[in-house]
């Protein structure tokens, strides 16, 4: 089976988990990221970076092509992911079968961005896709709070 359509069926199984259990709004993203978060063994990565935010952007422009810049008070960070598609495999499989892609997918990206960085920085941290490339065609950005 093809690893983006085994993906993304285990990807809709966590989605209808967390409609199953009452979640709306992006709250039904929860356990969708989670699922990708742990496929991807980011708990491993992150863990070598906890408290050490400049490490992690590091790890992220070198291995990953990403672009952070910090907000003039150093409170927010842009993350620009640098690519000319979507990284997401669940848009990949939408994208091969021919389907639009919905904006709401990027809360998934959103939640997994939370994850990661509020890992990195010992709390919880506040993310929001502002400019997603399923939009634009222009590589996503993220603004996460710290």
């Amino acid at each position: 089976m093809d690893l983006d359509l085994e993906f993304s069926l285990a990807w809709q199984n966590n989605l209808l988990k967390a409609i199953d259990e009452g979640k709306t709004g992006k709250g039904v993203f929860t356990y969708c990221a989670k699922y990708h978060y742990d496929k991807n063994d980011m708990d491993n990565i992150v863990k070598n970076y906890i408290g050490d935010l400049h490490g992690f952007i590091n790890f992220l422009n070198k291995n990953w092509g990403w672009i952070i810049k910090f907000s003039e008070d150093g409170k927010k960070i842009f993350v620009d992911e640098n690519k000319d598609f979507c990284v997401c495999p669940v848009a990949s499989t939408l994208k091969q079968t021919g389907n639009d892609i919905p904006k709401s997918l990027c809360n998934c990206s959103e939640q997994f961005a939370r994850s990661m960085f509020s890992k990195v920085v010992g709390k919880e941290v506040h993310t929001k896709v502002i400019r997603p490339i399923i939009r634009d065609g222009k590589s996503c950005i993220y603004e996460i709070d710290l």
